[in-house]
């Protein structure tokens, strides 16, 4: 069975000139899925995220939509071990994925 986390993230930290540093803080909210070959979706996210981290042990395909999104094999590719980070906008509620 394959193990996915859905981390969610209201910004991301800067030094002390205002330059964006390449790290996030302690996500609002992390959640972990366990899926098999069919395709799974995230909860809705919370209000205030900004940013979508997606990993995974296994490869997948994933996409980040509204409610009636669906991952498919032209979507993302993340390999097995790799994530992804989107930037999210208003309109995108949730991530789906499939295994690849």
């Amino acid at each position: 069975m394959a193990k996915c986390t859905v981390s969610e993230h209201s910004s991301i930290p800067s030094d002390a000139a205002g330059n964006p540093l390449q790290i996030f803080r302690k996500p609002r909210r992390a959640k972990g899925y366990a899926t098999g070959a069919a395709t799974a979706s995230s909860l809705p996210f919370q209000e205030g995220t900004v940013f979508v981290r997606f990993a995974a042990d296994v490869s997948c395909h994933v996409s980040i939509g509204d409610d009636n999104d669906t991952a498919t094999a032209d979507d993302d590719f993340v390999a097995a071990g790799g994530e992804i980070i989107f930037a999210r906008t208003e309109d995108q509620t949730k991530l789906s994925w499939v295994q690849a």
